[in-house]
């Protein structure tokens, strides 16, 4: 994956990390799920993965994340759910870096309306 999809990706990460925590949700795989996404992502910021390391890492992720919410009941709010989804679908290469810019700015500009 080109080093400008992995930064984008990492800043939606960061965003997704932060909506997650903000949610009130106190089941056990909410709680657990939290600290995964804080530890993956603090990670992610700190050792600033590059090329296969990265995809490799961002794969379990996106793996663990989903199998969560498809298999154990984890629940994201409105905010935290289009962000996984846009992180999901840049994942599988099938939505362009517009849209995923275009979910930054949106974010950027209405922070409060997804709360």
């Amino acid at each position: 994956m080109e080093h400008s999809k992995q930064k984008l990706l990492i800043s939606l990460l960061v965003e997704f990390s932060n909506s997650f925590s903000k949610q009130i949700n106190e089941s056990a795989i909410n709680q657990e799920m939290e600290h995964y996404i804080k530890r993956t992502v603090q990670d992610f910021v700190e050792r600033q993965y590059r090329g296969s390391v990265f995809n490799k890492e961002f794969k379990k992720m996106v793996d663990k994340v989903n199998h969560a919410k498809d298999n154990e009941n984890l629940v994201l709010n409105y905010r935290s759910d289009k962000l996984w989804t846009e992180i999901s679908e840049l994942s599988k290469k099938t939505t362009s870096f517009a849209n995923a810019y275009s979910i930054i700015d949106l974010l950027g500009k209405n922070k409060d309306a997804f709360f």
